[in-house]
């Protein structure tokens, strides 16, 4: 027995898995890979107890599944066998049976933080956990699977059976699917695995449009649940079953390539954003090695593009935005790249105002028709700052003002022209070494020469500068997430307008709450 361990174990957790199938007396049967599920147990009709376990070759999920059943074998043992498989006997039993195998001599350093959280409230299946579920792909052997949420909406899949379906709506937390033998809707865990059918859809991504992704922040307004090490935008802030940052990703990856969406990051989060995102490659992840705004950030993005490829066209955006409606942003993203492509100006998307809001900041545009600069798109007059509560109804007032969601859309050429003439010393500082961009080189030249690189915004270094900047009044709804009063107002509420995440709570004379469970 200990030699079959040690080939599905880590070698130091095999000594306390030993000790834990002698004492509960479990016959353990290690199967070939099934998918409908990790293991199960059973209580056999002579007594006896049996946990079967799949022969993954991912050490770590292969523990946590054998003690996840272990767990239900001491549960039903202890409370007796009327209690719920995954209720709060067994949670408790988890916990303590996993808590002496949560170190580093047996997990990973960049598994631990995730692990820890999860067992705060452990879930029935770490597949339903996205976080923790991303993190263990990462030691998966590389394989064609793909995880449902991770293809754009209307693509082709297939199940390890034959059967084809279509990606369709999320409905609350999984995806509506239809069957295309059959017509059949099925509901599918944004997390099941399945082999992605290459249509013409799919081969149809632009070569030339890249993606910029914003995933520095710390996110402190969303404290105790967003920490410096770890913010909001790598957690399910809306229980929706993917992190904001996978929800982005999906969104911008439904018409660009994977290989041409960054992640700009501070060096800290840099196995954060590989677990979860775990399709993409390290080279995708610049991070910055001292906090610098967003300019330095994005010069350094665009000199890496252009030197990917010179005719590139890019959009930078927030990674923790919540958009529902993605072919409405899809369209509204490809009108922007297609004004892009075809003259020297930049783009940026706005959010038609519902309210005299003073938290954001508001985009003012000449009131022309859109036809005289097409595609829908008007003029820019001015960035405004975020004003204060009657200035914000004068702008609503006004009819042409629109909040700032921070989306910029430009083509390499422009923006790099732009820093180029209202910050020539920093385009100097960055550009000096961009014959070492994409090599081994580049890490010792970026650690050396961006701290030295001015500490300011994209607003002030060149949109308030440029001559030629247009905004398009977005047609998909958003919201950016930025305090838990915006995350209120996002989710759906029970009949005493409670808002509930991550759980069922009972409540009694209680009106108008956020509650989130860990």
């Amino acid at each position: 027995m200990n030699e079959t361990l040690l080939k599905y174990l880590p070698e130091n957790a095999v000594p306390p898995c030993l000790e834990l199938i002698k004492a509960n007396e479990v016959n353990l049967k290690i199967v070939n890979q099934r998918v409908t599920r990790h293991g199960d147990y059973r209580l056999m009709p002579d007594g006896s107890h049996q946990i079967t376990v799949n022969a993954t070759t991912n050490k770590y999920r292969f523990l946590i599944t054998l003690i996840h059943e272990i767990g239900h074998l001491v549960a039903f043992e202890k409370f007796g066998r009327r209690i719920k498989p995954h209720g709060i006997e067994w949670k408790q039993t988890f916990q303590y049976l996993m808590l002496p195998f949560l170190r580093p001599e047996i997990f990973p350093s960049s598994l631990l933080p995730i692990l820890a959280k999860h067992f705060r409230n452990p879930k029935a299946s770490s597949t339903t956990d996205s976080a923790l579920s991303m993190a263990l792909k990462a030691y998966d052997i590389p394989s064609d699977k793909i995880q449902v949420f991770e293809l754009p909406s209307g693509s082709i899949f297939k199940l390890y059976n034959g059967k084809l379906f279509k990606k369709g709506q999320r409905k609350v937390k999984r995806f509506e699917c239809i069957e295309i033998s059959s017509g059949r809707v099925y509901l599918f865990q944004p997390h099941a695995e399945v082999e992605a059918v290459i249509n013409r859809l799919q081969n149809k991504k632009n070569k030339n449009y890249y993606a910029v992704l914003m995933a520095g922040g710390i996110g402190s307004r969303f404290w105790p649940v967003s920490t410096s090490a770890y913010p909001k935008q790598f957690h399910d802030m809306l229980g929706a079953g993917v992190t904001l940052l996978q929800k982005t990703f999906s969104r911008l990856n439904r018409f660009i390539p994977t290989e041409n969406i960054l992640i700009l990051t501070n060096e800290r989060y840099n196995e954060l954003v590989l677990s979860q995102l775990p399709m993409i490659s390290s080279d995708q992840v610049i991070l910055e090695p001292a906090m610098r705004n967003t300019a330095p950030c994005i010069l350094y993005a665009a000199l890496r593009i252009k030197k990917m490829n010179p005719e590139g066209l890019m959009i930078v955006a927030p990674s923790d935005h919540w958009i529902e409606d993605e072919k409405a942003f899809e369209r509204n993203v490809k009108s922007c790249f297609d004004k892009c492509a075809e003259e020297e100006v930049i783009c940026t998307l706005g959010i038609k105002p519902a309210f005299p809001n003073t938290g954001f900041g508001y985009i003012e545009y000449d009131q022309i028709t859109p036809q005289e600069t097409g595609s829908g798109l008007f003029a820019v007059k001015q960035f405004r700052e975020k004003p204060d509560y009657e200035t914000a109804k004068s702008f609503l007032k006004q009819g042409n003002f629109l909040w700032n969601a921070g989306i910029f859309i430009w083509s390499v050429r422009t923006i790099l022209g732009a820093f180029k003439e209202f910050q020539s010393e920093q385009f100097e500082l960055f550009y000096s070494g961009f014959d070492i961009l994409n090599t081994p080189g580049e890490k010792a030249f970026i650690d050396k020469n961006y701290p030295k690189a001015d500490n300011i915004s994209i607003d002030y270094a060149i949109l308030e500068k440029a001559r030629s900047i247009f905004v398009l009044p977005a047609t998909f709804d958003w919201n950016d997430l930025g305090t838990w009063g915006s995350l209120y107002h996002k989710l759906e509420k029970d009949k005493d307008g409670n808002a509930i995440v991550n759980g069922d709570v009972l409540t009694e004379d209680a009106e108008g709450n956020m509650i989130r469970l860990p």
